[in-house]
């Protein structure tokens, strides 16, 4: 177990097979402070000295989490390649950035380089949009939030973390559920910077919503409540909207100049209820926010209000002399963004993925007309036919890849675009968001399947013609790549391979810095939590019925990946209430098969199958739902 903000080596080689240290620091630029990316995921990934995309057959060989002081450092295998560092910004507790109309988690590489030396130092990158709050402040706002709430409750969110959806349709940041919709460029506090009120405020609603119910609940709540407006502490509204907001401006210290609003004692306005709840922590909850929450976790659906909250938690810990509270710091909202703003964002995307396919169409122009030429085949292996004849392959993969990446943005450039959406409902918003996601999702694996399919078409001459290892080699790549794919088109593509990652055409790489020096490591409050990665197990394919004397079969996957995980597999006899358990092993891609075959003859009827995962050193433990077979005399 490792306290927070440690990397955590989480696939590397063993000892005497490191080769190369890759090394380097990340920053984030928040309105000009510059503070060190702590805690974010990174890992190191295999390029290969192949011709194909790093789509196809890139493979991760370590992966951790920058320390407090932004560094990281991760080993390669042995054999001489080209590798590379990516960074996400995502946590190891499931606080994760996606842009909105983006199809995975905000990423980056750094350059390739070789592991021929003893250590490739990157030096410090910084991410930076200046004089604004970069993404990566956005993201570090929530990670920090969720840090604070970890050490003092000792506890973690129902949710497993939250999810952020950056550059937003919207005036301003709104957390319906458990996941934030961020609008662009919208500070992380209220005051300059390192003020990142505005995250805990948005990372206190996950938490309340979490805590209360699920998202159909929540539902029910903001149409009662009216979540979905603009507000002010001192604004009069009514007691659920006025808890809601009240319990986020508790909870980042910010309700000023509540309780001063000229309604006394009014639990209607939600500076009031701000500034009660920080007086009844006070003087009922010895000054814990633990207990708090705790109040909030032990009466889900049932705390809409102050007074409801009060009497739940009761005074269990009483002080002899009351504690008033006059007014925190102000909370003052900076002006909203409005439709054209917001739709630049999207528009700037659009153009740079503009900019990409016409370069990248003028590359292929160039590759077609080579590839009728292809060099001869003088001398095993045949690398320079295999590079000529398949590029254009490869060139047409990656402006498809470009136009998926610019059709999604493309719905969101303009003011009216913009205007519309915002208009929407959060709950028609996020459903079509939720179809856009699948729909790239399921483009993805089509353009990926075609140009695989595409590359190995055209190498087949040299593949008739060189038996060389090489070739057979590269061959072997092509052939699993595409299986790889097939596999995620057969389970409808709800999880991309880990190699596809499309960066936002717009965003600008990290710059070269200083580096920051390290800190001493501060101690860590409350009790060391796993600090493991959620994993997600799946019971996919489960037969209706299957008749005697057929075995019954299985299958599922297991999220993140890794070969030879542990699998139990629980076959239980529903009228004898006897369970039978097969342990199996996932591949790479996370798939595992399960094969039983009853061991009683008479055991007929009704079956229900459950998977089990018991975790390991970088992954906790997961189950898969339950399917129920009838297995039929």
């Amino acid at each position: 177990m490792v306290a927070t903000g440690v990397l955590v080596a989480a696939l590397a080689a063993p000892a005497a097979a490191q080769r190369t240290v890759y090394e380097g620091q990340y920053q984030c630029d928040d309105r000009g402070v510059v503070t060190p990316l702590a805690g974010m995921n990174v890992e190191l990934w295999k390029r290969g000295d192949s011709f194909w995309p790093v789509e196809w057959v890139g493979h991760r060989v370590d992966h951790g989490y920058t320390r407090s002081d932004g560094s990281f450092s991760m080993r390669t295998p042995s054999g001489e390649d080209n590798y590379f560092v990516r960074m996400a910004l995502r946590d190891a507790y499931g606080v994760h950035l996606r842009d909105f109309w983006g199809t995975n988690d905000w990423s980056q590489n750094l350059p390739e380089r070789r592991n021929n030396v003893v250590t490739r130092n990157f030096g410090a990158h910084v991410f930076s949009t200046p004089g604004k709050s970069h993404k990566c402040a956005v993201w570090a706002g929530v990670h920090k939030a969720y840090e604070e709430f970890r050490s003092e409750t000792g506890t973690e969110l129902p949710s497993g973390g939250v999810e952020i959806e950056a550059d937003s349709v919207g005036e301003v940041p709104f957390t319906p559920g458990t996941s934030m919709l961020w609008t662009s460029d919208y500070p992380v506090g209220h005051n300059d910077a390192p003020d990142d009120s505005t995250t805990r405020h948005e990372f206190a609603h996950a938490m309340r919503h979490g805590l209360d119910g699920d998202f159909g609940h929540f539902v029910g709540d903001a149409a009662t409540f009216n979540y979905a407006q603009s507000h002010r502490p001192c604004d009069h509204q009514n007691f659920g909207y006025a808890f809601n907001e009240g319990w986020a401006e508790f909870w980042a210290r910010r309700f000023g100049p509540a309780p001063d609003c000229g309604r006394p004692g009014d639990m209607e306005t939600e500076g009031n209820v701000a500034a009660a709840l920080t007086e009844l922590m006070e003087n009922c909850a010895g000054g814990q926010r633990k207990l708090m929450v705790k109040t909030l976790r032990d009466n889900p659906l049932r705390i809409h209000s102050f007074q409801e909250f009060s009497d739940a938690l009761g005074c269990p810990m009483p002080k002899l002399f009351p504690v008033l509270v006059t007014s925190a710091e102000t909370e003052e909202q900076p002006p909203p963004k409005p439709p054209a703003f917001r739709a630049r964002i999207a528009h700037l995307d659009v153009r740079a993925g503009t900019k990409q396919i016409r370069r990248l169409k003028k590359v292929l122009n160039v590759a077609v007309r080579k590839a009728k030429r292809p060099p001869a085949c003088k001398k095993a292996p045949c690398k320079a036919a295999l590079k000529t004849l398949t590029r254009p392959a490869t060139i047409k993969f990656k402006i498809q890849l470009a136009r998926i990446q610019r059709g999604a943005a493309a719905p969101f450039d303009t003011k009216k675009e913009q205007s519309k959406y915002a208009a929407l409902s959060f709950q028609r918003l996020l459903k079509g968001q939720a179809k856009r996601l699948a729909k790239e999702r399921r483009k993805i694996v089509k353009v990926s399947l075609a140009g695989i399919g595409q590359a190995m078409k055209a190498a087949r001459p040299v593949f008739r013609a060189d038996s060389s290892k090489f070739t057979k080699l590269v061959r072997r790549d092509l052939a699993r790549a595409l299986g790889k794919f097939r596999r995620v088109k057969r389970k409808g593509s709800r999880v991309l391979p880990a190699s596809i990652v499309l960066p936002p055409a717009s965003a600008k790489l990290p710059r070269r810095v200083p580096r920051i020096p390290a800190s001493p490591e501060p101690p860590i409050a409350g009790p060391m939590l796993d600090a493991r990665m959620n994993s997600t197990l799946t019971l996919d394919a489960c037969p209706p019925a299957v008749a005697s004397p057929k075995e019954i079969e299985v299958s599922g996957n297991l999220t993140p990946a890794a070969a030879n995980s542990e699998v139990k597999v629980t076959f239980t006899h529903v009228p004898s209430n006897t369970p039978e358990v097969e342990t199996v092993k996932t591949d790479a891609a996370g798939d595992w098969k399960a094969i039983h075959k009853p061991t009683n003859p008479a055991f007929t009827g009704a079956w229900t199958v459950k998977a089990e995962f018991a975790g390991d050193a970088t992954r906790r433990a997961s189950s898969s739902s339950t399917c129920q077979i009838e297995y039929l005399p």
